[in-house]
């Protein structure tokens, strides 16, 4: 039953699969009708002339940085977008703008479908098949459903400026999910650099994505940090409980010793008098050698029957059993302690990590709204543009 119901979601995840190919077909064919418009010409005409005149791709992509810096002076502080939208394939040739919607299109797919991935594969432990469906159709649903799909695909500034950076943001959430359950530490530390990366891309699109992607951070930390300290806490409790009973244990034992020993004891001292009567009263010498291999075996038995035994005469009594188990209790707790410190660092490295890309996208989302441009439009308009720029500056 259970092998026909994977074959099942095999077949349906084969099934979505084809779906997808089927609907982006048509999508692709169309961007072939596609052409610059609008701030097409005005950010790219800059680049376009260097290409013409030089052929090189460096000085292209020097000119796009030289203009970018001009912008983030003059004009707004997005500094990642401004330096893409200089680099519209139509800049190469108008038969190239086709391309647009290719890169647009391949990359909202992909990150959208590796966040549901991650998202239900590892927080809610879905297979991959099960993951791979969800996600695909959730996927498929927001391509489907895009409401200007004209200036989310098929046009490059306007593309690149919120689609592009909503796709960045879902991959940057989607390699926070395996960062956070990956099990290697250096693992881990890979992919907080490439976490950190693209943070500082989102950030830098424009300033939608940019408050949003931030907000979204401080709760990931946020919940990161509840998490862990419930995690700790319930781990703290696990392991002193385990000492509680570690020490009722041995303290049960020690107590069950000194039962032992005291019928040990009385039994030896039994034998002696048991021995002492059969040498007074004259028994015959058959019976003294049969006592005596019984009292030899009894005696053996006594020196092996307790592991206690030393252990109550080298400490005499009740009370120095009583500071070895203080002494016991002690080196218990101890060995814990040692045992729980690294277990609290390896549950708060991934708050740490988190923290370490909060503290790039809060670097960047400063940069894109305190910028020389956003203040210097603000001047000249009397108020901003953005509602974002009018909270930060005012």
């Amino acid at each position: 039953m259970q092998k026909k119901l994977q074959k099942q979601e095999k077949t349906l995840g084969l099934l979505v699969l084809l779906i997808m190919l089927v609907a982006l077909v048509p999508l692709y064919i169309v961007a072939d009708y596609a052409h610059p418009s609008v701030d097409d010409y005005s950010y790219g005409k800059l680049t376009a002339e260097a290409w013409e005149q030089t052929g090189s791709l460096w000085q292209v992509l020097v000119t796009a940085w030289e203009r970018t810096a001009y912008t983030y002076e003059t004009h707004q502080g997005t500094f990642v977008s401004v330096f893409l939208m200089r680099l519209q394939p139509g800049i190469f040739g108008e038969d190239y703008y086709f391309l647009t919607t290719v890169f647009l299109l391949s990359t909202f797919l992909v990150c959208s479908i590796l966040f549901y991935y991650a998202f239900f594969n590892r927080i809610f432990k879905a297979d991959r098949v099960k993951s791979w469906i969800i996600a695909a159709v959730l996927s498929l649903g927001a391509m489907e459903f895009t409401h200007v799909v004209s200036d989310s695909f098929y046009w490059y500034n306007g593309g690149i400026t919120y689609t592009f950076f909503y796709s960045m943001e879902a991959l940057l959430f989607a390699m926070l999910i395996y960062m956070y359950t990956a099990k290697k530490k250096a693992v881990k530390c890979v992919l907080c650099f490439i976490c950190m990366i693209l943070a500082v891309v989102a950030c830098g699109g424009n300033y939608v994505t940019s408050l949003v992607t931030l907000e979204l951070l401080v709760f990931v930390c946020a919940v990161t940090g509840l998490v862990e300290y419930k995690w700790i806490k319930k781990e703290n409790k696990k392991k002193a409980s385990v000492c509680k009973v570690n020490i009722r244990q041995s303290l049960a034992s020690n107590q069950n010793g000194l039962n032992s020993n005291k019928k040990i004891e009385k039994k030896q001292k039994k034998e002696e008098n048991c021995k002492t009567f059969l040498r007074k009263n004259g028994i015959i010498e058959k019976y003294r050698i049969w006592l005596k291999k019984q009292i030899d075996a009894i005696v053996g038995e006594v020196e092996n029957t307790s592991q206690f035994s030393k252990s109550l005469e080298d400490f005499g009594s009740k009370k120095t059993v009583k500071n070895n188990l203080n002494a016991e209790r002690a080196i218990c707790v101890q060995e814990e302690g040692a045992k729980r410190i690294p277990n609290v660092r390896f549950t708060t490295w991934n708050l740490y990590l988190c923290l370490f890309v909060l503290l790039a996208a809060v670097v960047t989302f400063l940069f894109v709204v305190i910028a020389p441009g956003n203040a210097l439009r603000q001047e000249k308009t009397g108020e901003a543009n953005n509602p974002v720029i009018a909270i930060m500056l005012s």
